[in-house]
């Protein structure tokens, strides 16, 4: 797998709307996984259907799979926001969702605010997309030779620790 296009259901979280979703995808491509296409989903998918037909709407620009990132779970604690994402990988090929994996993001927040800070947005894109590499590579999907996933000064990003489990 070389190419994905990328499906994100945020409920807009910062990190994953423009203009820091370009860091996500560039950190994605900078790693060696290149994006076709970002869509931002204006409610979850229902099932592979629905992504199928999506699939479908839109020239594929030589990508093989689709990438869908879907908020599951949020909680803001001690002046932090944490939001934890599903994220599968589904062959176009064979019809099949082939991946799953669990993200998780932390934010700063303002509690008088409706959501995250969107200060610290581009460095969350980017540990999302390098978390995602991770898992990717993880289960056999992706290969970063070794590597931690790098960012844009060529210094590996680390993992996201949270300091609470997000169910």
């Amino acid at each position: 797998m070389k190419t994905v296009r990328v499906y994100v259901w945020s409920g807009r979280d910062p990190a994953l709307t423009l203009p820091a979703r370009d860091q996500f995808v560039e950190t994605l491509r900078r790693n060696g996984l290149g994006s076709t296409g970002f869509v931002e989903l204006p409610r979850p998918l229902a099932s592979p259907k629905a992504l199928e037909s999506l699939w479908a709407e839109m020239p594929t620009g030589g990508a093989t799979h689709a990438l869908v990132l879907t908020r599951q779970f949020e909680q803001t604690q001690g002046g932090m926001h944490f939001i934890r994402y599903e994220a599968v990988l589904w062959d176009a090929a064979t019809r099949q969702l082939v991946w799953l994996g669990k993200l998780a993001s932390a934010a700063s927040y303002d509690p008088l605010m409706t959501g995250p800070r969107p200060h610290d947005a581009d460095k969350r894109a980017e540990r999302l997309a390098a978390d995602l590499l991770r898992g990717l590579e993880r289960d056999g999907f992706f290969t970063l030779n070794g590597q931690a996933p790098r960012d844009a000064k060529g210094e590996a990003i680390g993992p996201t620790w949270l300091p609470l489990e997000l169910r």
